[in-house]
């Protein structure tokens, strides 16, 4: 079970699959499919289409193809070239106007937009004359936001303008209900739904009808409020420009992240797992869009979105003017990755790269960036590459390497958005993880993210096996130091300080892989000491968990650690049953263990499912977290073979509070905010895992280390396993939206109440909050840790 620098490897990948809550898909195709009917009197030249809208889309970036629907609909193929189904019908019956429907679907089923100008143009018919049942309509329409409901009229006397965006839908003159003198009654069916004209009509009970609107799936325009003809010529009513960009390219309504990332590359792909795992845990809803993507973005692209992760070595083709477009409307953008940036590098605060990436030792961190009471923050061994690019004259450095002083990170602040580059590659390890957190909470003017608030204590390898005999660097024999040193102290500072902790026991240390898999080490002690603390820990309502029948880890793959392999799965399983029996004679079949640690923290899927074969008490099982060597990592939730299996891996190691725990325990804290901490009973015979220290400097370690967590961090609360466990499921069923309203307030909605939340507010202070409560305002810069009384959290802000 031992943590070492430069270790832990990578294994199951399909955990960072998972389906994120609030998920957000479009396509990013250049080419907008224009639709019209030959049977009402238009040609590929002759329509409204191209008369109105072909130069705004031109100059968006777009193609336009027009495509005639009398001629059928366009096939899948089409549709995977295509951006956006634009439809300008004058009339409003089809052909098989139900298989035109499945079109549209399908079309918004694949991300594309839809905008509807005119006539809807599916209402009946033209072959049968039938006209559509609205219950067919709806299912389609209703994406666009709206239902149709008929009850026309044109009867201006019984109709009123109720709201209306003079900016949006009087361009050339004011919208004149006598000329217009056309209504359908319509019913808002999408809370987000942006309505820019509403009609009413007053002979009828019930609510407007908005007749012009747009939502994340595009947008509805009704006819003869979009332009009409005065002395001959057309005055356009409807703002077309401006229409199209919100229908394209809708306003962010919460809180959601676009990541840009090369996923090729295996320390990108590295990274972007990492990332994606982690806003999962927040909660924040994002999208990837992969790096064959980026050269089709047009500026508008990253306006759904609040902030903007680059996971890139270099330009991957992006358009400078997309991120520029999107820090003028007030977005946040980090680069996670130090990179070779030419023409995006003015935007990234950074001069345009030159030579090749060179390699810095360690990081300073000065206080301000990381969450903790005035915490800075130092490591001094940490290799990692640097970008080609150097800081813009007018950037802000936050970090610099430790030995060279280099600039390892900085903040720009750019059109009304702010700009965060990191100029390194550390990410791709995992053990930065919450610094990533940090970065996206920093880059907006108030940074808000679910947290778990959890600490989880490990004793690895205890109790353990005890020879009676004298070991360096001890005078005495190892059964006396356990049980008259280490287990007193451990049960002390732990219960000093109300902490659970959970033990796991091997029962031998043996190299066996093939039967007969005997006993006896267990044993050995005098008065059957490592027996008697198993049993005392049982008693005392503390946990004890399975570490292995022995201490070669579950896997047919020869590692490093390991001085054997097992043959098969049959062969671990026959281990385990041995060490099922062994448990059930000393502790009874009632004590079977509820969780597992792999030894070595190594394990494969074969000896996974071995343990969940022959234990199926264990609900369980621990790994570590991050890092890039043979160890196995995984993230926090449920194993996807087996659903009632629970992973929650170990996030740092040891007694020694060296510079590399301290960056794991705030990375820990700051990110999922889960901090897993694992010891071991015998760390005072490693000299590398004990640094040389006795055990009285050991002890001071420890108790400097969650004197530190209890110092930043006096909202992580101590739990046990199960608890653990039971809570991460709870807080995994939650689903929470982080909505912006006016006045700088946050709306934040949950499914259920308990929900913790991370807020850091940038130039802002909180002014009142309602529905929540503080677990800890800290005092040393501007973050609050917030808890939900109930389903409805209101935040108002100031700035400062």
């Amino acid at each position: 079970m031992r943590l070492r620098t430069g270790l832990l490897s990578i294994l199951l990948p399909l955990l960072l699959l998972l389906p994120v809550q609030g998920a957000f898909s479009s396509t990013f195709e250049r080419e907008i499919l224009a639709l019209y009917k030959s049977s009402d009197g238009q040609t590929e030249r002759e329509n409204e289409i191209f008369f109105y809208l072909s130069r705004p889309l031109r100059q968006m970036g777009f193609t336009v193809r027009y495509w005639d629907i009398d001629g059928g609909n366009p096939d899948s193929g089409t549709l995977d070239r295509v951006r956006a189904v634009i439809s300008w019908y004058r009339g409003a019956a089809m052909k098989a106007p139900q298989r035109y429907l499945e079109f549209l679907d399908d079309a918004m089923d694949r991300g594309i937009k839809v905008i509807v100008f005119d006539n809807f143009g599916a209402y009946q018919d033209r072959d049968s004359k039938e006209y559509v049942e609205p219950g067919r309509i709806n299912p389609t329409l209703s994406r666009l936001g709206i239902m149709y409901f008929g009850d026309w009229t044109q009867d201006a006397g019984v109709l009123r303008i109720v709201s209306k965006d003079s900016r949006m839908v009087e361009l050339q003159g004011a919208q004149d209900l006598r000329a217009s003198a056309f209504f359908y009654r319509f019913l808002e069916h999408d809370r987000n739904l942006r309505v820019y004209l509403s009609i009413e009509r007053t002979d009828r009970p019930y609510a407007p009808s908005p007749v012009i609107v747009t939502n994340r799936n595009g947008g509805f325009a009704l006819s003869r409020y979009i332009y009409r003809m005065e002395g001959g010529k057309v005055r356009l009513l409807l703002n077309v420009e401006a229409f199209l960009r919100e229908a394209l390219f809708p306003r962010a309504e919460q809180e959601r992240i676009a990541l840009l990332a090369e996923s090729s590359d295996t320390a990108t792909a590295r990274t972007l797992e990492y990332t994606t795992a982690l806003l999962k845990r927040a909660k924040l809803p994002f999208q990837v869009i992969d790096g064959q993507e980026l050269a089709k973005l047009v500026p508008g692209d990253l306006r759904p979105f609040t902030a903007a992760g680059l996971i890139l070595k270099g330009d991957g083709g992006l358009d400078p003017k997309v991120l520029e477009d999107f820090l003028d409307q007030g977005g946040g953008v980090v680069s996670l990755v130090g990179g070779d940036f030419q023409k995006l590098a003015s935007v990234l605060g950074q001069t345009r790269g030159r030579g090749r990436p060179a390699t810095r030792t360690g990081f300073r961190f000065r206080e301000g960036f990381l969450l903790g009471e005035g915490l800075s923050l130092e490591g001094e061994t940490f290799l990692w590459l640097a970008g080609t690019g150097s800081p813009a004259a007018d950037a802000e450095i936050l970090a610099y390497s430790h030995r060279e002083n280099h600039p390892l990170l900085w903040s720009v602040s750019r059109g009304k958005g702010r700009v965060l580059s990191w100029n390194w590659n550390g990410f791709h390890t995992g053990d930065f993880q919450g610094f990533i957190l940090e970065s996206f909470l920093y880059l907006r003017p108030v940074g808000v993210a679910a947290t778990a608030g959890l600490g989880i204590m490990f004793v690895d390898d205890w109790p353990i096996p005890m020879f009676n005999v004298v070991k360096a660097p001890l005078l005495v024999k190892d059964t006396e130091y356990y049980t008259r040193q280490f287990w007193p102290d451990i049960k002390a500072i732990f219960g000093s300080r109300s902490i659970p902790y959970v033990s796991y026991v091997v029962f031998n240390y043996n190299a066996s892989v093939e039967p007969p898999f005997g006993s006896g080490e267990f044993f050995v002690a005098e008065d059957q000491a490592t027996v008697e603390i198993a049993r005392e820990i049982l008693e005392s309502g503390q946990e004890l968990g399975f570490h292995g029948y022995n201490h070669v880890s579950l896997t047919e793959n020869r590692t490093k650690v390991n001085v054997a392999v097992w043959p098969s799965q049959q062969a671990m399983e026959q281990s385990l049953q041995a060490a099922r029996r062994e448990w059930i004679g000393l502790f009874g079949e009632h004590t079977l263990p509820y969780a597992y640690i792999a030894p070595n923290n190594i394990i494969s899927e074969t000896g996974i499912a071995a343990v969940h074969n022959v234990f199926p008490s264990i609900k369980v099982m621990s790994f570590l977290r991050s890092g890039a060597g043979e160890e196995t990592r995984s993230v926090f939730g449920p194993h996807p073979r087996f659903p009632d299996l629970y992973l929650i891996p170990r996030t740092s190691s040891g007694y020694p509070f060296t510079q590399a725990v301290r960056q794991l325990t705030v990375a820990a804290a700051s990110g999922a905010g889960i901090w897993a901490h694992f010891i071991h009973a015998d760390d005072i015979f490693d000299p590398n895992r004990s640094r040389g220290m006795s055990w009285e400097q050991l002890k001071g370690e420890l108790t400097g280390m969650l004197d530190f967590v209890g110092r930043h961090y006096p909202w992580i609360r101590f739990v046990s396993l199960r608890e653990a466990h039971a809570r991460l499921e709870s807080l995994d069923d939650i689903g929470v939206e982080y909505r912006w309203l006016e006045g700088d307030r946050l709306e934040i909605r949950s499914t259920s109440p308990g929900l913790p939340l991370r807020i850091r507010m940038n130039g802002y202070h909180l002014k009142s909050s309602q529905g929540v409560k503080v677990l800890y305002q800290y005092r040393q810069m501007p973050a609050v840790v917030l808890e939900m009384e109930g389903t409805l959290g209101i935040l108002e802000f100031s700035r400062r």
